[in-house]
């Protein structure tokens, strides 16, 4: 039987039953002054001094049970016995267990100061303790299905304001139709990443379309024009150049992305607690900002990957990514925070008793949030077309990307083919164009939703 389901008497039974009861009890102490009438208790537990009363017990049908329970509460508090009343008919309540509670700890404390009763003491404190134990236990039972109720309400609530902040935000990024474009073009170029590897698994002989090793000796020469066979024809040494776009697009991608994110959790994390902590944690940070913000990223990559020419997509896009976040982002994001600093809730939070860790990462960090995803879409275009101008100069072949691309293009007319390869040189370019340009295009719409007065001005401008 569950607790919600238990009744009075075996609450009662399982708090008191270790102690001596006398029912029905009619001691001295509760007569009346001045009459020979005496009041009765249901329960009297006269070792610890506790007396229950249960309403829904009469003693005749003109007794008045408000005065009987006034006149019994009374008597009860002069002779230094704890009165619990107890409605037999009612659930149980985590209200009453409260009070049963509170007369246990007053009969331990009352035991606990009597001279010389060293023997009572050994054993009914533990005895008292074991019944609020039991007490506290049926309490937490009762509460665990209120709170998990309660909880679940909050995480509802939460997820309700969550989703309506969503949908606020999407109508404002929707009525930019760049930034609408600009998601296109991120399908558009998703659906590139992952069609590749399905097709030279199901459709694309290797032999051929490999993007390393790949030659058709069908075609007697090459660079080969666009065809039926080879959408965007052939390279100087044979390669089909749509496999070698497609294969391109997953490493700018993992570029991309890999930058972004560096570069938003540090920028956010430096500019949240510059700003909270002030002082010399500010100064630090800021200064550690100004030197990298001297050295622009793009260089720095030059630098880079000119020593390691190896280097996987996901550590140039980390690399990148750290020195973004740690220089202009941080800097930014560092300004927004001061200014969510001064706001009353922060303050609020600081008044309730709220610790630093509270206040960054429950206030603070989600009001930063927007800025840092227009700086994780400036970043990751800034990163790829990086990670391209590298691969162009010719300082890493480490994997496929539009970059490379163009460098060999430019690299077999000068060796091999003295004429342009147009067909290999134009749809990296364009690729590069509008996978920038479709970052950029959600980022002004990012910019919208998380500063509306950029919104206001460009409804005014429009």
């Amino acid at each position: 039987m569950s607790t919600r389901a238990q009744t009075w008497a075996q609450v009662i039974q399982q708090v008191f039953g270790d102690f001596e009861a006398v029912d029905n009890a009619t001691p001295d102490w509760l007569q009346i002054p001045g009459t020979e009438r005496r009041l009765m208790v249901d329960k009297l537990y006269p070792k610890i001094g506790i007396c229950l009363r249960f309403k829904d017990h009469r003693y005749g049908p003109q007794v008045d049970e408000e005065a009987y329970q006034k006149a019994l509460t009374n008597l009860c508090r002069r002779s230094g016995y704890s009165l619990v009343i107890i409605d037999a008919s009612a659930t149980v309540s985590n209200q009453k267990l409260s009070e049963i509670c509170v007369s246990l700890s007053t009969s331990a404390r009352l035991i606990a100061q009597l001279q010389g009763a060293e023997e009572v003491q050994r054993v009914l404190l533990p005895q008292i303790a074991a019944a609020k134990s039991t007490c506290q236990q049926i309490q937490d039972e009762l509460r665990a299905p209120s709170i998990d109720y309660e909880r679940g309400q909050r995480r509802r609530r939460r997820a309700q304001a969550s989703w309506r902040q969503f949908q606020s935000g999407w109508r404002v990024f929707a009525e930019n139709r760049l930034a609408v474009l600009g998601v296109v073009l991120i399908l558009l170029f998703t659906l590139m990443a992952v069609i590749y590897p399905i097709l030279l698994a199901t459709v694309w002989p290797p032999n051929i379309y490999n993007p390393d090793t790949g030659f058709d000796i069908q075609i007697a020469q090459h660079p080969s024009p666009p065809s039926s066979k080879h959408l965007l024809g052939t390279d100087t040494v044979g390669r089909d150049v749509l496999s070698v776009l497609l294969a391109s697009t997953a490493p700018s991608f993992i570029v991309g992305i890999t930058a972004a994110v560096t570069a938003a959790i540090i920028g956010t994390t430096i500019g949240a607690l510059a700003a909270y902590f002030r002082g010399f944690v500010d100064a630090a940070f800021m200064q550690i900002a100004d030197a990298f913000l001297l050295l622009p990223a793009p260089l720095l990559m030059i630098v880079i990957g000119a020593q390691f020419k190896d280097m996987s997509p996901a550590v140039f896009g980390f690399f990148f990514g750290a020195v973004t976040g740690l220089s202009t982002a941080a800097i930014v994001i560092r300004s927004h925070a001061l200014t969510t600093m001064s706001k009353p809730f922060i303050e609020a939070s600081r008044v309730a008793g709220g610790g630093w860790a509270q206040i960054i990462f429950r206030h603070l960090v989600p009001h930063l949030l927007p800025l840092a995803a227009v700086f994780m879409m400036v970043t990751a275009t800034g990163a790829v077309i990086a990670d391209g101008f590298v691969s162009f100069l010719g300082l890493t072949r480490a994997h496929h990307n539009w970059g490379g691309m163009i460098f060999w293009s430019f690299a077999y007319q000068a060796t091999i083919n003295p004429t342009v390869t147009w067909n290999v040189l134009i749809p990296p370019v364009i690729a590069f164009s509008l996978f920038a340009a479709s970052f950029y295009f959600i980022s002004s719409g990012l910019q919208e939703v998380a500063d509306p007065k950029l919104r206001k001005d460009w409804k005014k401008g429009g």
